[in-house]
């Protein structure tokens, strides 16, 4: 649980990144359409503090009613989202879940909305605040306060290749949960290094607009006017793509790796448990003559016993796992042939990674194992991966378990059928000997079933990346709109010396051609880079090797997300084509 929840701390930080850039656009587009007031405010004795002191205070305000509502809006979704959360994770509690809010969770998150608020909107109020009460008129990009010195470009590039160094670093060690901060490592490196070459990422951005013909070069100029604005709105769609990128891939590469951990579950026909597929079956125990009546069906080969159970092992809980000749249970496909009949035989226990690395063992050590006998004292014959998220594991023999903690019995049984065999009728067979509540299912459902409580845990995950992509559109459009109101004159002037409506809505979709496909190259190229880092940060913080696969299906979510952002300029477009001239040419 606190790998999901660190996971989704990760995913509504990128979220809280990209308000901010929303925040910025939103504040530029007041300024802009304040900028006769402003000016006349300068020229009467208003001082730059003050103007700037109201900007922010307005801001604040935003932040704080759009915080609140987020957060009761954050309450409904979270009473749903807790009705929903998968059986398996939730087994180790052995308690009620309920929806809890923390009294802290609301105010951190307004606090937070409020800060990211006004910090953003003081990157804008620059504008106003270091230009002099004749520029003020002037179109925003014009005056000094969009250019960005060398000495920061310089800084900028030093911390993005520092925190983008201390990401790998971090994926790379078994630092266990704590290997997931390297997600958002890399991409506060990744925006630094933007902002770095901010003149180059907007050069490419009004050269991609300049390839839309004369529309197209009208919209390039207007993006070098502005070019801090046009950053910050790339950022935005930059964001929303890498998120969506790497999110969607590296959930299905977890997702394909844990299913692949738990094939071996796919050998046996069926499963005989007290407990349903996805849940271990720590208890109760099976009917004693249930694997021996099994055993006698027609066309069964051979049946399984197995065993789990909770325990608490320095202060952490565990699962016990009893196998027997024949097992398919996980981790006994990763063990060694030698290690396999050494643990059968009694002479050691595996153990799980996370296990290991929290008390710092390794292969041949001893382990102080409590059982309800006393102390034991086990060799560790190896450390295997597991799939951490259910809790670390303990196996041993099965005829071990049950001598050491009292357990006679099985809690599983897997059933192999011999080749040839009525598949559907073994299965009649094996209910028709069973109690209503024994559950019987297919080696294939076992399988699939730890994969699907994974995929329901990163749901949520996957709906805040693509409401990053739904914010990046808003911020498209906010900035369109900005250039339209900032160009309405000049609109005003091009129609009624004869353009087109369609001359100015191909100008406002080019600009926003130029700002979505930059945006979404590079987004999709750190996504990408992103999607790796996360496998190996996923696979000490899971516990498995999870592989990482470039998947087809990632790059139409890329797609997608374009789509929606680009979305945002068809608001924008229309009204630009829609302008009334008249008002347009006399406007101040």
């Amino acid at each position: 649980m606190a790998i999901l929840r660190t996971l989704m701390l990760a995913a509504a930080s990128s979220a809280l990144v990209v308000a901010g850039f929303l925040i910025f656009n939103a504040m530029s587009m007041a300024i802009a359409q304040r900028r006769p007031q402003i000016s006349m405010l300068r020229a009467i004795g208003a001082r730059k503090r003050q103007i700037v002191r109201d900007l922010l205070m307005e801001a604040g305000m935003a932040g704080l009613v759009g915080g609140l509502i987020g957060s009761a809006l954050g309450v409904v979704i979270g009473r749903h989202a807790i009705k929903s959360l998968p059986a398996a994770l939730l087994q180790g509690y052995e308690s009620r879940t309920e929806y809890i809010l923390p009294d802290y969770a609301i105010p951190v998150a307004v606090t937070a909305c409020v800060f990211v608020s006004v910090a953003a909107a003081a990157l804008a109020a620059r504008q106003v605040y270091k230009v002099a009460p004749v520029e003020a008129l002037a179109p925003v990009g014009a005056s000094t306060a969009d250019t960005v010195g060398l000495p920061a470009r310089i800084a900028a590039v030093v911390l993005g290749v520092v925190l983008i160094v201390a990401a790998v670093v971090v994926a790379s060690r078994d630092l266990g949960r704590a290997s997931v901060a390297a997600i958002g490592l890399v991409a506060l490196g990744e925006i630094a290094i933007c902002f770095a070459f901010a003149g180059t990422i907007v050069a490419w951005a009004a050269a991609i607009a300049r390839q839309f013909g004369a529309p197209g070069a009208l919209a390039a100029a207007t993006i070098e006017r502005a070019p801090r604005r046009v950053w910050a709105t790339l950022m935005t769609v930059l964001i929303a793509v890498s998120l969506t990128v790497q999110s969607t891939g590296s959930n299905a590469n977890a997702i394909d790796s844990t299913d692949n951990s738990f094939a071996s579950l796919r050998q046996a026909a069926f499963f005989v448990s007290s407990t349903g597929p996805g849940v271990f079956p720590t208890a109760p125990i099976l009917p004693k003559d249930t694997e021996a009546e099994i055993a006698a069906i027609p066309g069964t080969a051979r049946v399984v016993p197995g065993q789990l159970a909770y325990a608490t092992l320095s202060g952490k809980r565990v699962l016990i796992q009893g196998l027997a000749p024949g097992a398919v249970a996980p981790p006994s496909g990763v063990m060694t042939d030698q290690v396999r009949q050494q643990l059968l035989a009694g002479d050691g226990v595996v153990l799980s990674r996370d296990i290991a690395r929290s008390l710092g063992l390794k292969t041949g050590d001893e382990l102080t194992l409590p059982t309800p006998s006393g102390q034991q004292r086990v060799r560790i014959l190896q450390v295997v991966p597991f799939f951490s998220l259910l809790g670390g594991v303990v196996s041993m023999s099965l005829d071990k378990l049950r001598q050491s903690f009292d357990r006679p019995g099985s809690t599983i049984l897997a059933v192999m059928l011999t080749p040839g065999a009525d598949r559907p009728g073994v299965e009649r067979a094996i209910r028709a000997r069973l109690p209503a509540d024994i559950y019987v299912y297919s080696g294939d459902q076992a399988a699939a079933a730890v994969g699907a409580s994974l995929a329901q845990g990163t749901k949520l995950i996957t709906v805040m990346a693509w409401i990053v992509v739904l914010v990046a559109g808003v911020a498209l459009l906010n900035t369109l709109m900005l250039s339209v109101l900032e160009r309405r004159r000049e609109l005003g002037v091009l129609r009624a010396m004869g353009s087109s409506r369609r001359f100015a809505l191909q100008t406002i979709l080019a600009e926003a051609a130029g700002l979505g496909i930059v945006g979404a190259a590079i987004g999709a190229v750190s996504g990408a880079a992103n999607q790796y880092l996360s496998t190996l940060a996923l696979t000490h913080a899971l516990g498995i090797e999870i592989v990482y696969a470039p998947r087809t299906l990632t790059i139409a979510f890329a797609c997608a997300a374009l789509a929606l952002t680009l979305l945002g300029s068809v608001p924008p477009a229309i009204r630009a084509a829609r302008l009334n001239i008249v008002e347009a040419v006399a406007v101040d």
